[in-house]
């Protein structure tokens, strides 16, 4: 479902030259303005999370910074 609120701001980064990637199970009017559009089965949307987790830390390309300031529990995770 469209964030009406959201909708805007949306519209606002793409005008901006903002690359757009909606991630939901229903094609909706936000999905129709997106530059790349993820389809997902309703409830697997965690499992991509964990996809793409592990993308950014086997690459290296997760910030080190933030997760050492606003997260517990990082080195448990890499076990």
């Amino acid at each position: 479902r469209t964030n009406m609120h959201l909708f805007h701001y949306l519209q606002e980064a793409k005008k901006s030259g903002s690359t757009i990637t909606v991630i939901d199970p229903i094609y909706n009017a936000t999905a129709k303005i997106a530059d790349n559009y993820i389809s997902v089965k309703p409830g697997m949307d965690g499992l991509l999370a964990i996809g793409i987790m592990k993308y950014l830390i086997d690459e290296n390309k997760h910030d080190v910074q933030f997760i050492e300031d606003y997260t517990v529990g990082f080195p448990d995770l890499l076990r």
